[in-house]
């Protein structure tokens, strides 16, 4: 029989605990912790072509790529096996300029494009019907907004039956079609 009012006594005495427990912190419950989620997959697509055109409603440029992909974390687009196409000049003077590589890195901004391997931009010189002229690198800075393209990589560029030419670096405009080279050598013919 004491063990029976030991018991009881015990009892009592647990609950009398949780009692005055729960009166000092009556609002705190147990905070259980909750797994991270994951990070948001970023958009793919394969076989993509996008047309990017300015305020007159006509195309500025298309981009074509093998496959796009957004990185979640930071947002920027890999493209790869891409084909980007500027339209330049007037309405009686209209050229496109072909840029072409493996693979480009774009900036969440869209402002421009890193591309790497197997770089090549051709297009014909004015007046229209002149040669084509072929440059290529293997890295290439594309500003998407200026119209300009920069690398400071060896440029192998191709004139027609003109001639070649080798440089180390580059700056041109696309849309005036001016180029600046750095360190050159070759030889052209008129």
């Amino acid at each position: 029989m004491t063990w029976r009012i030991f018991l009881i006594a015990s009892l009592i005495l647990v609950a009398a605990l949780s009692l005055f427990a729960r009166r000092d912190n009556p609002d705190e419950l147990p905070v259980l912790k909750r797994a991270p989620e994951p990070p948001q997959p970023g958009y793919f697509m394969t076989d993509a072509q996008i047309v990017q055109t300015g305020e007159d409603g006509l195309p500025l440029y298309r981009m074509h790529a093998n496959r796009i992909q957004q990185n979640p974390t930071d947002l920027t687009v890999a493209l790869e096996d891409l084909r980007l196409t500027y339209r330049i000049g007037e309405t009686t003077r209209v050229r496109d300029w072909t840029l072409t590589a493996r693979n480009g890195l774009m900036p969440q901004s869209a402002t421009g494009i890193e591309l790497q391997g197997e770089v090549e931009i051709s297009g014909l010189m004015p007046p229209v019907g002149e040669e084509p002229v072929t440059l290529r690198t293997p890295s290439l800075s594309v500003d998407l907004q200026g119209n300009t393209v920069h690398t400071d990589a060896p440029v192998d560029i191709l004139w027609g039956t003109r001639g070649r030419l080798k440089a180390t670096g580059l700056t041109a405009d696309l849309k005036t079609e001016r180029v600046k080279l750095e360190s050159v050598s070759g030889r052209l013919m008129r």
